[in-house]
């Protein structure tokens, strides 16, 4: 039977049907590993090696061949150390020798990676070890956060995560107990040693102090903000001292004797001192803003870039229908709404004054997913009722964050979409409104929203004397009539056609005129809503599922939009960095970020071509006055100059 085998079987990756043999181990600085020969049927014998654990067996990891060398892409590489003493992980270095006589030489790859450890556990996620040349990438070239970050920060951003609290997550995530685990590994430890150290630290609450080849670029940027914000709290308290000494006590009435030597003080009140939060917050926000800023775009593109060319194709597809002199079932559809955004007064006066705010604006579109199409007695169910073969439903396509809600920012927000839409809704605002005349031609219809047009009656009623009386439970309502009158105000009853829209505006008036009440307030808005409407209702004839009101806009937006506002509706101050932030809101509505591993493979995609450089951080920035603080946010002559730039006013 022989001899049994003490050293586990082992089988090369290079040539598995080759005979493998062991003889004897080593110990390097990485750990203990075990020397195979490789004896290949055809080519030269090798020599390779496989880490050990503290048991002695063999830790297998998938195998990966070094990344080429993009000066010779036929040399020889093998791993040359380490660099980056100041990031979190030590950088792979290596070393490229060319064919021939070539000089070897050194480099990195376009994407620096994390120096991988023999005794490194691997990938946690798909629960693999990794080969040595597999460590995780950094985003970029001079940045020290792995993709992986970076990707996952991205998608709570879209999420509605706060600046503060992404960037908060993310330095978290860098300080893992993996990475105190690898310090104490590196310093002498056995992996089971420093699993009972790590696990000791969590469970007191106190991490301890890491190695500084591990803690000094994680340290870095926080003692920075430390010492920036300790400057900025000594140049404030000698600003507060000099203004002390410059406050004068109001002179004491003219006395003798004692009472003359006294001196009244004002009492000065203390200003309130910032939360450990808030001034953390405001040390650590610009973490994921800059990642806004710089990787935003490469996830946004692709799906702006994929929702153009289906509007266009759309858009043809209906124009040949239109020639033709067919019917079309499927019309592109485009709701509009804006959301006001306001926020405290920055005058320094203390009051919580409104001022002057930005707004919100948002474009949906409808998209006609298939549905059963089966008609009234199908044969499979007898009593089955009709269905649409095409179920509309409404998703998120532009959010765009604007000084006003005028004709030039909703042109600005139009013109971005690219296509000319079948029907638009939206309120009868004069500056969407405007916009849309002004943006399409003829074959867009405008539909005013039916449930704007409703609250717009009743602001009118509302500012008619006698119209309103007292309900129960408080509150007041237009007079019985005319609250029945209103609730007939659908799309099955008011406007089924355009003889019943004109007749439900005479009856509203003869109700006026027999509660004695005056027209004016009505008569204004029939003017504005009634032809405007009645042209609706002529493009509506045969198109169903064509909303008539905003209201399923509203709705989203609720679920979507208002989330990225709470909490940090004011902090918004540069408009371009504000609708990126947005553009992910976007991107996850589209399913950008169903996969983490998209995100990761895009933001290497687009750093590898360029060498693995990216945009510079912090590149967009609002320009400070002298005297104050520039706001293009809500710098309402900005969108002007942009829209007249373009030719849009």
């Amino acid at each position: 039977m022989g001899r049994q085998r003490t050293v586990a079987a082992m089988r090369c990756a290079k040539h598995p049907g080759a005979a493998v043999i062991a003889f004897g181990t080593r110990t390097t600085a990485s750990g203990r590993q075990r020397r195979y020969r490789c004896a290949p049927l055809s080519g030269d014998a090798h020599v390779f090696h496989v880490p050990l654990d503290d048991e002695g067996t063999p830790q297998l990891r998938g195998w990966s061949p070094p990344p080429p060398c993009p000066e010779h892409p036929t040399g020889k590489v093998v791993r040359n150390g380490t660099y980056g003493v100041r990031t979190p992980q030590p950088r792979q270095r290596y070393r490229c020798t060319p064919p021939g006589d070539g000089k070897a030489h050194t480099f990195t790859p376009a994407l620096p990676r994390h120096h991988v450890h023999e005794h490194e556990h691997g990938c946690v996620e798909c629960e693999e070890l990794r080969g040595v040349h597999r460590g995780e990438t950094a985003v970029a070239r001079r940045h020290s956060w792995p993709t992986r970050i970076v990707a996952r920060a991205l998608s709570q951003l879209a999420d509605a995560g706060s600046y503060a609290d992404v960037s908060r997550q993310a330095l978290a995530a860098a300080e893992i107990a993996a990475q105190r685990h690898e310090a104490l590994v590196r310093g002498g430890l056995s992996a089971e040693q420093a699993d009972v150290v790590v696990e000791a630290e969590q469970a007191s609450g106190d991490a301890g102090a890491a190695p500084p080849t591990v803690a000094a670029a994680l340290a870095k940027d926080r003692e920075e903000a430390a010492s920036d914000t300790a400057t900025a709290a000594a140049v404030a308290e000698d600003r507060a001292r000099y203004r002390r000494s410059r406050r004068r006590a109001p002179s004491p009435p003219a006395t003798t004797g004692e009472a003359a030597s006294v001196t009244v003080v004002p009492d000065i009140k203390p200003k309130r001192k910032k939360s450990a939060s808030s001034v953390e917050s405001a040390n650590v926000w610009h973490i994921a803003a800059d990642w806004t800023e710089a990787f935003g775009p490469v996830v946004f593109e692709p799906i702006e870039a994929r929702l153009r060319a289906q509007a266009l194709a759309e858009r043809a597809r209906i124009d040949a229908l239109r020639e033709a002199g067919q019917p079309v079932e499927r019309p592109q559809v485009l709701l509009l709404d804006d959301v006001p955004v306001y926020g405290r007064d920055r005058s320094g006066s203390g009051k919580a004054r409104r001022d002057d705010g930005f707004f919100l604006l948002v474009a949906a579109e409808i998209l006609w997913r298939k549905g059963p199409g089966r008609g009234v007695g199908d044969e499979a169910d007898p009593f089955a009722l009709a269905t649409p073969e095409y179920i509309p439903e409404l998703t998120l396509r532009l959010v765009r964050a604007m000084p006003k809600s005028n004709t030039a920012a909703w042109r600005l927000v139009l013109d971005e979409l690219g296509y000319a839409p079948d029907f638009v809704v939206a309120d009868a605002g004069t500056g969407i409104a405007r916009a849309i005349a002004e943006q399409y031609n003829e074959r867009t219809t405008f539909i005013p929203s039916l449930w704007h047009v409703g609250q717009a009656i009743r602001n009118g009623l509302a500012e008619t004397r006698g119209a309103l009386v007292p309900v129960p439970g408080g509150g007041r309502e237009p007079l019985p009539s005319l609250r029945k009158h209103l609730s007939e105000l659908g799309r099955d009853r008011a406007i089924a056609d355009v003889p019943t829209w004109t007749a439900w505006w005479d009856e509203l008036e003869r109700l006026c005129v027999a509660e004695s009440l005056p027209l004016d307030k009505i008569r204004n808005r029939r003017r504005n809503y009634e032809t405007t409407f009645a042209e609706a209702i002529r493009a509506l004839a045969g198109q169903p599922g064509v909303p008539v009101s905003t209201g399923g806009l509203e709705t989203l937006m609720a679920k979507r939009v208002q989330p990225m506002l709470a909490m940090r509706r004011t902090s918004f101050g540069n408009i371009e960095r504000t609708n990126r932030l947005f553009d992910l809101l976007i991107a996850r509505e589209h399913g950008a970020f169903i996969d983490l591993t998209d995100v990761v493979t895009l933001l290497r995609n687009d750093a590898v071509p360029e060498g693995g450089w990216t945009v510079p951080l912090r590149d967009i920035s609002d320009p400070r006055p002298r005297n104050g603080r520039y706001n293009s946010l809500r710098d309402s002559l900005l969108i002007t100059e942009i829209a007249e730039s373009r030719g849009l006013a």
